[in-house]
């Protein structure tokens, strides 16, 4: 880095892409970016949160780069802010908590998404949010948002698709908006890796992999998705369509019951054909139970003949009434799914999924989270686990499996003759 009395330069040379995204960050306070796994994305942030930190013109400027984790903002950006700002006269690195206050007062602030309580309470003139895919959703909308409000600070997020989650539908709402700046980088558009690169790329991670992480498809399975292949098998088959509920038919209502988490309900017919009807998906977030089964009993053209839900329901709420002791004093009387294994539900849901037709409007939220419910990256062994991540797509997931259990997990096996031999008595 080169300094004057009053100008210093980064060592840093944006390619013509990066520039582009330069031009649109400094053009509006919002601002998206879709970009292929090695475009250089975080590369180009760090630039531009250095550039805002220094050219705002508020008193004590707040800028905050935030990652999925506080151990991958430490692991993906820190090394690039102090290599940006090596030479700089007046910078003090506090690594002890990702803090780096420069000689005009402003401090860049290094945080993980998976705790965002620590951002409330704070303001903040510039956020930006990498692989914004992997952050909580409510990240944006409940933490970042107020902190920038009044200082009308602006936004920016990045990363790489992994599906139709909420930072595709972010970036298919600011297409629709002119007052944002949006981004979807290729490999055609950055010239980044060359053909060779890409070659060896779809060799080692496979076409499904590939389309998300270099081609941007937000259609393509995301890595470790349990039900990703199934769910975009059955979407080529036209089996997300219009799905009106049978009048005449009886209906099943399988629960995933939330206490901090959204409690989940799927509304499914299955015909005796052995096809299976989803026609309905919903969520209540902080909806007391009694609430929500009223809803539900309200529905005088909707013949419900099944309540499926979780082992739990005979936990005790704050109140000290189960969940159980809820729905009989409505009347109401739940099958409860046995315990299992969760892998053998997973398997017992594929089962079902492939006879499954799903109401493409009413179902839309349940289906994207079940084709981005993944198992959890093993960090230390480089491998994904067969546990599954526990985030937004974790409620809508396990109702299903509930269902899936108990319609098709636990039916008793045919036996057929038993063979005996005569190695003992029996």
């Amino acid at each position: 880095m080169a300094q004057t009395a009053d100008t210093f330069y980064i060592d840093y040379k944006p390619r013509s892409y990066q520039a582009a995204l330069h031009r649109g960050f400094s053009s509006t306070r919002n601002a998206i970016v879709i970009a292929h796994r090695r475009a250089g994305k975080t590369v180009a942030i760090v630039a531009q949160l250095i550039r805002d930190a220094f050219t705002c013109t508020k008193e004590r400027p707040r800028v905050a780069y935030i990652a999925p984790t506080y151990r991958m903002a430490k692991s993906i950006a820190w090394d690039y802010f102090k290599a940006m700002l090596s030479g700089l006269h007046g910078v003090k690195y506090r690594e002890s908590d990702l803090h780096i206050d420069l000689p005009n007062g402003a401090r860049i602030m290094l945080m993980g998404g998976e705790n965002p309580d620590r951002l409330r309470g704070q303001y903040l003139d510039v956020a930006a949010v990498d692989e914004m895919a992997d952050c909580p959703e409510s990240l944006i909308p409940a933490v970042l948002r107020p902190c920038l409000a009044d200082r009308q600070g602006s936004l920016y997020l990045i990363g790489t698709v992994k599906g139709r989650n909420h930072f595709w539908h972010t970036y298919e709402r600011a297409l629709e908006h002119p007052d944002w700046f949006t981004a979807n980088l290729k490999p055609d558009d950055t010239h980044a890796l060359s053909e060779e690169d890409l070659r060896i790329l779809l060799e080692e991670m496979g076409e499904e992999f590939y389309r998300a992480e270099l081609l941007n498809d937000p259609s393509a399975a995301v890595r470790g998705a349990f039900y990703g292949e199934t769910m975009r098998a059955l979407e080529e088959q036209g089996r997300f369509c219009e799905i009106e509920h049978l009048k005449d038919h009886p209906i099943t209502l399988s629960f995933d019951l939330g206490w901090a988490d959204a409690t989940a309900v799927w509304a499914i017919q299955t015909l005796s054909s052995g096809s299976v009807r989803v026609f309905d998906y919903a969520q209540f977030q902080h909806v007391p139970f009694s609430e929500i089964l009223s809803q539900y009993r309200a529905r005088a053209d909707w013949q419900i003949e099944r309540w499926i839900g979780p082992h739990d329901l005979d936990q005790h709420d704050p109140e000290g009434t189960t969940r159980h002791d809820t729905a009989s004093n409505l009347g109401i009387w739940f099958e409860v799914c046995p315990r299992h294994l969760v892998i053998d539900g997973i398997e017992a849901s594929r089962r079902v999924l492939q006879r499954c037709w799903f109401d493409a409007k009413a179902t839309r939220q349940g289906r994207e989270y079940l084709s981005l419910y993944r198992a959890q990256y093993d960090d230390k062994r480089r491998v994904l686990s067969k546990t599954p991540l526990h985030d937004e797509c974790s409620d809508a997931a396990d109702a299903f499996r509930y269902f899936a259990m108990a319609t098709d997990g636990m039916q008793p096996r045919l036996w057929g003759d038993i063979k005996y031999n005569n190695a003992g008595v029996i």
